[in-house]
């Protein structure tokens, strides 16, 4: 409807359109940039003026697309207007109400410190005497991408602070928000705990998290949350944890609760199983970072691109790590993102060693450990198996003997948990929910159109479903899965 009346120039009636942001963040496929700036380039400023509810729905999404030129022209629009003399003409109510959702679009552009914008949320709560109710928060706190602490740990050295900060600040967000992000203060701390070794402190914090999160139906936190978990079961090697927690996200994508959580979850198996060394069964689109804001916001990028990477290390692409790693540190960089500048250096290290520049490796390694070593940090160095030698030799550089201890004290504990997991993963095959289910109405008899039938998928998804199945168990037709005995 807003796209005919566009083209018929009928911009009244296109402001005029009850949109909120939900029915714009489920489409960041569509080049509503290009959309927008039509229509601003189009539309008379005298009409712009008159709905600045409408103007401020439509730079929450260029801010959430990376459009911050957009972005920035729709809020001069409505900044000049609340300072002009064309807003005497509104009831105190609405002026306030306006004034509310002004100030709570924005403090996103504070982002990520949390500090600054919190104080934008508390102006909002103040002038709208309550939650927001121009935006529908029925997307992804995390921006698509599973992790917390990637988003607003933003200064190395003060990581704790920053928790604190969370502590603090989410609540008022999130009683903003009706409950937007709800928990993610506790995912922060498990996942900052997870990195320095505490799993069992990490633990009961996760399911607090997840209870809570779960709650008020927030996907995203779920996600980042049962990431935790799964690295926690990596971490002791527990097979049964693990698998519970890949049933449990993929479970979710089919609840139908809120967003589409499919690329999260995705990003969640990916960086699983390459920190497995499985590079074989990841969602297509990691492999194309180019077209990676398809499926994510733009904040959330840097960590698609990080799992790209790290595909390209497992795969022996050295000069392909070390050219994009490099490229890539400047823009995290700039995003205050110090989680994927420490993920970045820890591959441009092994890359470089793999290539006989030990010394140049040695440097990335030192300027990953000064970054992540005052936060204790340590997880992401022992998710890597092959840089245990150069691990042992940056002790004496780095000065921080106690931490470099810790730090290899983790490594074995790491490296024993991932060898039960690969051991028991290559005994047991795994199957996904879906496939499972798929395998055992297949056993039962059903052709492929009555289990598409029985499971509200397509055809075409059930023979995708099959030949995965036959492919794990090693087999190539449905008298052979008959001999399997499946479990749901």
């Amino acid at each position: 409807a807003a796209n005919f009346f566009a083209l018929t120039e009928d911009f009244e009636a296109l402001l005029s359109l009850p949109i909120k942001g939900n029915d714009l963040t489920g489409h960041i496929e569509a080049d509503l940039s290009s959309f927008f700036t039509s229509v601003l380039g189009s539309c008379p400023m005298k009409t712009l003026r008159r709905y600045p509810i409408r103007l401020l729905v439509f730079a929450f999404h260029l801010f959430l697309v990376g459009d911050y030129s957009g972005f920035s022209r729709l809020c001069n629009i409505v900044g000049d207007l609340l300072q002009s003399r064309a807003t005497s003409g509104l009831e105190l109510e609405e002026l306030k109400r306006i004034q509310g959702e002004f100030s709570l679009l924005m403090s996103f552009t504070k982002f990520n410190d949390i500090e600054k914008m919190s104080e934008g949320h508390k102006i909002a709560w103040i002038l709208l005497g309550g939650p927001t109710t121009l935006f529908n928060w029925e997307d992804s706190w995390t921006f698509r991408q599973p992790s917390v602490m990637y988003l607003f740990w933003s200064k190395s050295g003060e990581l704790s602070h920053t928790l604190d900060l969370m502590n603090e600040c989410m609540p008022i967000y999130t009683k903003l928000t009706m409950g937007h992000g709800m928990a993610a203060e506790y995912a922060m701390h498990a996942e900052a705990l997870l990195m320095a070794g505490d799993d069992t402190t990490a633990e009961p914090l996760c399911h607090k998290a997840l209870f809570l999160a779960s709650a008020k139906k927030q996907n995203s936190i779920c996600y980042a949350t049962e990431l935790i978990l799964a690295r926690i079961a990596l971490l002791r090697g527990n097979i049964e944890d693990y698998k519970a927690v890949l049933d449990s996200m993929e479970n979710r994508i089919y609840a139908g609760i809120k967003y589409d959580g499919r690329a999260t979850a995705e990003l969640c198996k990916a960086f699983l199983d390459t920190t497995l060394g499985n590079i074989s069964e990841l969602a297509s689109w990691v492999f194309d970072p180019d077209n990676m804001w398809q499926k994510l916001f733009k904040v959330a990028i840097p960590y698609g691109q990080m799992i790209y990477i790290k595909t390209l290390l497992l795969e022996g692409e050295n000069a392909a790590v070390l050219g994009i790693s490099d490229a890539l540190l400047p823009v995290v960089e700039e995003l205050h993102f110090v989680l994927p500048q420490v993920y970045l250096l820890i591959y441009a290290a092994i890359a470089q060693n793999r290539q006989g520049g030990r010394e140049r490796a040695l440097e990335n390694l030192c300027q990953a450990l000064f970054l992540a070593l005052p936060d204790k940090v340590y997880l992401p160095f022992a998710e890597q198996e092959e840089l245990l030698p150069l691990l042992k030799q940056a002790v004496q550089i780095t000065g921080n003997k106690a931490c470099m201890d810790e730090v290899l004290t983790l490594c074995r504990r790491q490296a024993n948990g991932m060898k039960l997991i690969k051991d028991a993963l290559v005994l047991t095959p795994r199957l996904t929910v879906r496939e499972c289910d798929t395998a055992l109405l297949a056993q039962k008899g059903l052709n492929n159109k009555e289990i598409a039938e029985m499971m509200f998928v397509s055809e075409a998804t059930v023979k995708f479903h099959l030949k995965s199945i036959y492919k794990k168990l090693g087999i190539r037709s449905r008298v052979q899965l008959n001999d399997y005995n499946l479990k749901r």
